[in-house]
């Protein structure tokens, strides 16, 4: 008993992946739908819009004290601070 010589481009390339020695259309396409889905993800996360507060030396160093002290950034422990606000009240 042996194995049959195929020319099916689909059986070789099923027995390839099978082997490990290449990715299947399916793969190919959850990778490719994968690049596309973080794409969109970040696409939708990225901040676009700034808004500039100004503040005294003495508030400056009270949000860089308190930022630092939970590791975050200044612009983080803002944007932590305002949504933590707003969803209080809520």
């Amino acid at each position: 008993m042996g194995f049959k010589n195929i020319d099916n481009d689909k059986a070789n390339e099923f027995i390839n992946a099978a082997r490990g020695e290449s990715t299947t259309s399916i793969q190919a396409q959850t990778a490719a739908s994968a690049k596309k889905t973080s794409k969109e993800l970040k696409s939708r996360l990225k901040r676009q819009k700034a808004i500039n507060l100004y503040f005294n030396d003495e508030e400056n160093e009270l949000l860089r004290a308190r930022a630092k002290e939970m590791g975050m950034t200044v612009s983080g422990y803002i944007r932590f601070i305002l949504f933590q606000t707003m969803h209080s009240k809520i």
